[in-house]
């Protein structure tokens, strides 16, 4: 079996997906405003809104709002995912950097994307020369 070239690229980027996860964090702050918002004017409506559709009103806004904690988790959920993922890309970038540094310092031939095996050793002496093999 022959030895294999190591692809050291990573299309990742940390910055990017932290930059989304910042993103991401300004709209759950939007979102829990919006639900703020419900909240208030359900509860301003009880005391100048009566009757069935004063009670349809809240009971929507109450639904919304149930709706709105539900985005909230979610989207906290996924900006908690792509900060994990981030962190794992920087990882992974110096694990490759290591790779590397260790692969340039030992002779290999490293490229901006590969690594790539050592040079077959060397023939050694004939088996006729009478030495016995060890």
């Amino acid at each position: 079996m022959g030895s294999l070239i190591l692809d050291t690229q990573l299309k990742g980027d940390s910055a990017t997906v932290r930059a989304t996860a910042d993103w991401l964090g300004r709209l759950i702050g939007a979102e829990h405003e919006a639900v703020t918002a419900c909240n208030n004017v359900r509860a301003h409506s009880l005391p100048v809104w009566e009757g069935p559709a004063g009670d349809i009103m809240r009971h929507d806004l109450a639904e919304t709002t149930q709706g709105g904690d539900t985005l909230v988790d979610r989207s906290e959920e996924y900006r908690r995912g792509l900060l994990t993922f981030a962190d794992r890309l920087d990882t992974v970038r110096g694990k490759i950097n290591d790779a590397r540094g260790k692969a340039t310092a030992v002779g290999l031939k490293v490229t901006p994307g590969e690594i790539y095996p050592p040079a077959p050793a060397p023939p050694g002496p004939p088996m006729d020369s009478g030495r016995s093999p060890q």
